[in-house]
């Protein structure tokens, strides 16, 4: 069989991690005739992929082989029967665990793997290549006056308003209620997961469960919204992944808590060095990374744009920008090692920060859980 060569800026995600660094993640593979596939890899800067460790998948998603990318940046593995996934496998959580995506490989003519493959980098472009976004939504986040507000809890793919998913369902497909919801202002918290009503939301290619929440904002000064969701199973990867969420409204401009740590019940949140409802186009935004109150030094953040607006409970179709470079969203930074960090804002509208894996090392039933912080800051356009 010819050698098949895979690159990654052609949307296959062998390598891809859903956040972009500044070298291009590249790969090779093909079939040596002797019932052996070999893997290769490295960057577009000449980097090594020496010591990348490598999982090969069944078509129910079963390991049935590990191993690393050897010094010559080479992975070689028997063949599988039937369907099969080669992986990357890395961590979401400082270096350690990240997100798993892959190339499909069907063991068929030359044209039908081709064609396989082509449609794999295809579907990845379009599912894998944005992240996952717990949101917590409402048009404006700096109000003048005490009003009544919608807010909607949505787990999605907001750059593309893309697949959104069941909040907190596990892996047999059942649906968990979320396991806090509430305000803190003044400092005084207050629980309001009694008040939030299951709907359906509709993005551009499926809907899912979700909730919102119409609620009088009364009170000058921050409201600091907080949202914790049962973990949420993600089949493509085996792993659960729980987003911690915060986002701050406020009332006449009187700043109380927007740098406030909310603590119990979040076990890992991002906490503003700037006002987060005081952005404006240009301005950059800065945070902290946090996990039981301490910095989390050198976290991985995703950053994402909210860029098709929210009409009742669904996306509107219409782009509010268009993407320079489809293959390098969401945004990828890092916080130093006082887990600080820094983004300057290009565009007006709402923009999500998701430490991934800043609650730790940590487990659920039985697989890896990868417990993020999110914020959502809005900026505001100048005219």
């Amino acid at each position: 069989m010819k050698k098949i060569l895979i690159y990654l800026f052609l949307a296959v995600p062998f390598f891809f991690t859903t956040y972009a660094f500044a070298h291009t993640p590249l790969c090779s593979c093909y079939d040596n005739g002797d019932g052996t596939i070999t893997c290769e890899g490295g960057f577009s800067d000449g980097s090594s992929a020496a010591g990348i460790s490598m999982t090969v998948k069944d078509k129910d998603g079963k390991a049935v082989t590990k191993g690393t990318m050897n010094e010559d940046s080479e992975f070689t593995f028997k063949k599988p029967e039937g369907d099969y996934t080669v992986c990357r496998t890395r961590s979401r959580c400082r270096g350690t665990r990240l997100r798993n995506y892959g190339i499909g490989i069907e063991e068929k003519k030359m044209k039908k793997l081709v064609m396989l493959l082509s449609l794999v980098a295809a579907f990845a472009l379009s599912a894998s290549a944005y992240a996952h976004f717990q949101t917590i939504y409402t048009p404006q986040s700096a109000l003048s006056k005490t009003q009544k507000i919608n807010i909607k809890l949505i787990f999605t793919h907001p750059w593309e308003a893309g697949h959104t998913m069941d909040i907190g369902k596990d892996q047999s497909g059942k649906i968990h209620p979320p396991i806090a919801f509430g305000v803190m202002h003044k400092g005084k918290k207050k629980d309001l997961l009694e008040t939030l009503k299951a709907i359906t939301f509709t993005s551009l290619s499926n809907k899912g469960r979700a909730y919102d929440v119409n609620m009088k904002l009364k009170g000058m000064g921050d409201h600091v919204f907080y949202f914790v969701p049962a973990p949420y199973y993600e089949g493509a990867e085996d792993i659960y992944i729980q987003q911690c969420t915060k986002a701050i409204y406020n009332i006449a401009g009187a700043p109380t808590d927007w740098d406030a740590l909310v603590g119990d019940p979040l076990p890992t949140e991002i906490v503003p060095l700037d006002k987060p409802y005081s952005i404006w186009k240009g301005m950059s935004f800065r945070g902290v990374v946090t996990c039981g109150g301490k910095p989390v030094p050198d976290a991985e953040i995703e950053v994402t744009y909210m860029n098709h607006n929210i009409q009742g409970n669904k996306f509107v179709t219409k782009e509010n920008m268009e993407i320079p470079q489809p293959e390098l969203v969401p945004i990828g930074i890092k916080a130093d090692s006082n887990g600080e960090f820094s983004f300057t804002c290009p565009k007006a509208g709402w923009w999500g920060f998701c430490a991934l894996g800043a609650g730790g090392d940590l487990k659920y039933n039985g697989k890896e859980l990868s417990q993020d912080a999110v914020i959502w800051v809005q900026v505001v356009d100048i005219k």
